[in-house]
């Protein structure tokens, strides 16, 4: 084979390159879509009716601050993590923010139990708190999916369960002003596990959708 043929089959199968969009760029658009219209939805779905006195307690205060972290930090790294560049050690901070809601929920749970004994277990119900919670989850999801054309990602798994984590503490901050669940056992079986849930979904999302 020679040069110019060398070089006309390596030019005869080009394919245009993905257009990269800038990571600030994207995470602005994606803040202000997603402030606007989750505030939206919990506005027409209702309030609590105890949101005051909720605010008054600092577990409610606490855990409200580990999501608002959370979901900012997730939310962050997923864009972060779009481009093809290196995972810094700053990049696992929201399963940091993660562990430290759950310890924050199994303290309260153990005080409960201490207190109250083995009903102190019982979640009671929250088939609506799971609808919410994927109701909401949806929203900066589709935001996000806009983008998903231009993603090139070197670790596309560790991108899906960023989005996926991003997308599920957005919805679990914005439950905190419409569920008035309190009981740890509620907080834990109906926040907390639909977020590893939705999580471990996000696996499936970095094998079949986020690929060169």
């Amino acid at each position: 084979m020679n040069k110019k043929e060398l070089i006309s089959n390596l030019t005869s199968n080009l394919k245009p390159v993905k257009r990269f969009i800038p990571c600030k760029k994207c995470m602005v658009v994606y803040s202000i879509l997603t402030i606007v219209l989750t505030s939206i939805f919990v506005y027409f779905y209702g309030i609590r009716p105890d949101l005051c006195l909720a605010c008054k307690k600092s577990s409610f205060l606490l855990d409200t601050f580990f999501l608002a972290l959370l979901s900012i930090s997730a939310s962050f790294v997923a864009f972060k993590t779009m481009t093809p560049t290196k995972i810094s050690k700053a990049a696992y901070l929201p399963f940091l923010f993660l562990a430290f809601w759950c310890l924050s929920i199994l303290f309260k749970l153990i005080c409960a139990y201490k207190t109250c004994g083995p009903c102190a277990l019982q979640p009671g119900p929250g088939l609506n708190c799971l609808k919410e919670t994927i109701i909401i989850a949806t929203i900066p999801f589709l935001i996000i999916s806009t983008f998903l054309s231009s993603i090139t990602s070197t670790r596309p798994i560790f991108t899906g369960v960023m989005i996926s984590l991003a997308c599920a503490s957005i919805a679990t901050f914005a439950l905190q002003f419409i569920c008035n669940g309190t009981t740890p056992a509620h907080l834990l079986f109906w926040h907390f596990l639909p977020v590893i849930i939705i999580c471990l979904l996000g696996l499936l999302i970095g094998k079949k959708i986020l690929k060169w």
